[in-house]
């Protein structure tokens, strides 16, 4: 069974040390539960405080207000297009 993408979502947090306080994981089976955006840019902006962050890249569709408020305040974001070419080599030390 592949993973579904709240816990592919949840994954990702884990690996680096995010926490989110609207667990995807406990909505594994809710066919209502979506990314919380408001909360998922508090902590790129609490991550880029606390880190030197040099670059932030991700495919700007259905985020790019997100792309947009965050390049707006400064943030280092780069659009990173989803192709096969690159997806996969990005992907694969996540699962």
């Amino acid at each position: 069974m592949s993973p579904g993408r709240p816990y592919l979502f949840d994954l990702c947090c884990r690996r680096i040390g995010v926490r989110l306080r609207s667990s995807p994981s406990l909505a594994l089976g809710a066919k209502d539960w979506s990314v919380p955006i408001i909360e998922v840019e508090d902590k790129i902006r609490a991550i880029c405080r606390r880190y030197q962050v040099r670059e932030l890249a991700w495919d700007v569709f259905r985020w790019a207000r997100t792309f947009q408020v965050l390049d707006g305040e400064g943030l280092p974001v780069m659009e990173f297009p989803q192709t096969p070419a690159r997806m996969t080599p990005a992907s694969t030390p996540l699962l």
